[in-house]
């Protein structure tokens, strides 16, 4: 028995609804196996699009798209996935070309986006069934992408109160729309901000103080002061506990020339894409803006003041910022993932050599296999390595609590450490929510987002030299 047949719930959705521009008129110009041809290729591009973000594409209308986010599975930034979606399909439509099929223009489409209750489950008859959701959100969805321009995304006041700070939009103000009682105020999303993580726009807008982590701060600050080498620190808890908060608070209280830190992210969209976390690494740390044309210049003076080899290292961190050179990019992947490897290796450990150096990477539920390789390599330093010529760096990282990711101490003995938040050090508030909230294990590397916006006052990221 399908999900649809057994199961109905009420939940909340993203909704989002694409539709091609002027079909009409391009079906009156092609033949119609040329026109399922270009339909075809633009549900493909759409789809990959949808897929990269983990969304749900309910049903095909022809040349248009209803798409969910939050069912059949749900997370916590389904708006914000939405929205990148819509972007990414009306960025990539006007370069969508087919070999056989000459176009009278670019294609182009509208997307409209909502987010709401509603109740999905069974609909149909005979033998024809699909699980659909029913309710206000996907009429309003589908009102917003009939308002939107070719190649906007439009979407409500609802959606965007939850990817505030995460997009830049234009208020486009109230629209009235027929059976409804209260006007939609409607946004046209412009473009994704630099800014990737929810606390990323909570530091930009100030934080409250900091309330029952001392305990956990401590133990961060106590294994930073912990002698020579590698030392490796996982902070575990679950969602909303302030992991990312602890780990600000740890860079803010170490003095900005007693410790350089590099800082990358995980994304639960970026679990395909190799070494994500660490090209956040290299940009912010070498300052080196997304498409930057002088990317391989500042790159080779770095490397010249770290004592890094250019020839051995350069094409390979090339490779990770999209520029490589052609041989780099024909080699064998598993050749070309075990020199990437290597070229971080050398970065990572010339910056410790120059001072003490602390890698934070934040939620590693969501790591890629290549970035958790590499962090084994620092998991094994940390076991066999308790003084390596003098350099020292800490290794951070987060992850949620039973989200699945290794245990590194399960293959690595050594410097490494386990700490746990006793019912004591939690707020009455957190204490309500059972005995595993608010429980975290420090025992390997730490996460913070890693975005100019998330440096605090008190303490900046030095970038390497």
């Amino acid at each position: 028995m399908s999900y649809a047949r057994a199961v109905s719930e009420r939940r909340q959705l993203t909704v989002l609804f694409c539709d091609l521009v002027g079909s009409t008129a391009l079906a009156s110009r092609l033949d119609p196996e040329d026109l399922r041809d270009v339909v075809r290729a633009y549900q493909e591009m759409a789809t990959t699009a949808i897929a990269r973000h983990d969304g749900h594409i309910a049903q095909y209308l022809g040349d248009g798209l209803l798409v969910y986010f939050g069912f059949p599975k749900a997370h916590e930034d389904d708006a914000a996935r939405a929205v990148r979606a819509g972007l990414e399909i009306a960025s990539e439509i006007g370069a969508l070309v087919h070999p056989s099929v000459s176009l009278p223009a670019p294609l182009r489409v509208r997307v409209g986006i909502h987010t709401g209750l509603v109740v999905v489950g069974d609909v149909g008859g005979g033998d024809r069934h699909e699980a659909l959701a029913l309710g206000e959100t996907p009429n309003v969805a589908a009102r917003l992408q009939a308002l939107a321009e070719p190649n906007d995304v439009v979407i409500s006041d609802v959606t965007q109160r939850l990817v505030d700070g995460l997009f830049d939009v234009e208020a486009l103000g109230d629209q009235p729309f027929k059976g409804l009682e209260r006007p939609v105020r409607i946004h046209r999303v412009r473009r994704a901000r630099g800014i990737g993580t929810r606390f990323a726009v909570s530091l930009r807008r100030g934080l409250t103080p900091l309330v029952g982590r001392r305990a956990e701060l401590d133990t961060l600050l106590d294994r930073r002061r912990d002698g020579h080498g590698v030392r490796v620190v996982n902070v575990v808890g679950e969602a909303g506990l302030g992991k990312s908060r602890l780990l600000h608070e740890f860079a803010s209280r170490v003095p900005t020339d007693e410790a350089t830190f590099l800082r990358g992210h995980c994304t639960g969209e970026g679990r395909t894409t190799p070494f994500l976390p660490f090209v956040e690494v290299l940009r912010t740390s070498f300052r080196i803006a997304e498409g930057e044309d002088g990317a391989e210049v500042k790159l080779a003076r770095a490397l010249d003041v770290l004592g890094v080899t250019e020839r051995e290292v350069l094409p390979y961190l090339l490779h990770l910022l999209g520029r490589a050179p052609a041989a780099v990019r024909a080699l064998d992947p598993e050749l070309l993932g075990a020199r990437v490897r290597h070229a971080l290796e050398c970065v990572l450990e010339a910056r410790s050599r120059l001072s003490p150096t602390a890698l934070i990477v934040e939620d590693l539920h969501w790591i890629d296999a290549a970035s958790e390789e590499f962090l084994d390599w620092a998991g094994a330093r940390a076991a066999v390595a308790h003084e390596h010529a003098g350099a020292r760096h800490v290794t951070p990282r987060s992850r949620r609590a039973g989200a699945g990711a290794p245990d590194p101490r399960s293959r690595q003995g050594g410097r490494q450490s386990a700490v746990r938040r006793g019912p004591r050090d939690v707020p009455e508030r957190d204490r309500r929510h059972g005995p595993h909230r608010g429980q975290h294990r420090l025992a390997r590397l730490a996460g913070e987002p890693a975005h100019g916006a998330d440096r605090s006052p008190r303490r900046r990221s030095a970038p390497c030299p």
